[in-house]
């Protein structure tokens, strides 16, 4: 009984240690590259962490596909540099990992994407809990189809990683 009780106990305080103090701002997900929501977790003053939740457009806009594909990504970033007073502006960059259902190329089927990724940013923020985010990803993978005339799998390295990159995100949180 003493145990079950400690256990929960302990497990209350580790998740309360991890929660606290965390700024959670939620937005919507803006770029040629899809639409969709994001959410940013600060726990430090200059670190926080975004993820990214949208349907991938490619060659849905030009009406050379028909079905949209699905993208997660997450980034952990950094802060090297802020302007204004209480930091209202601030460039950031950092790591990240990105999976996904979707097209590589638009005469390609959908397949299966892991790639490692590199996020470099520029974040205003405004009164009231708004913050308007500018940022460009790029991305180094893997993207694996299946071939259905030739009944078979296919992996290349994922071009849209490379092709996207100058390609603007823009995001606009409010903090909760």
């Amino acid at each position: 009984m003493y145990k079950k009780i400690l256990t929960l106990f302990c497990i209350l305080m580790g998740a309360g240690c991890v929660c606290q103090a965390q700024d959670i701002d939620a937005g919507l997900f803006n770029s040629p590259k899809g639409f969709g929501v994001a959410v940013r977790f600060s726990s430090m003053e200059r670190e926080f962490s975004t993820i990214n939740l949208f349907a991938d457009v490619t060659g849905l806009l030009d009406g050379q596909s028909n079905s949209p594909g699905v993208k997660i990504c997450y980034d952990y970033a950094f802060s090297y540099l802020e302007f204004g007073t209480n930091g209202r502006l601030r460039l950031y960059s950092g790591p990240g990992v990105s999976i996904g259902y979707l097209k590589d190329r638009v005469a390609e089927p959908h397949g299966f994407m892991l790639a490692l990724n590199c996020v470099n940013g520029i974040q205003a923020f405004f009164d009231r809990g708004v913050s308007l985010d500018l940022s460009f990803t790029l991305e180094a993978g893997l993207h694996m189809r299946t071939d259905v005339l030739a009944d078979s799998s296919r992996l290349s390295i994922y071009g849209n990683g490379f092709r996207q990159c100058f390609f603007p995100q823009l995001t606009i949180f409010k903090r909760f």
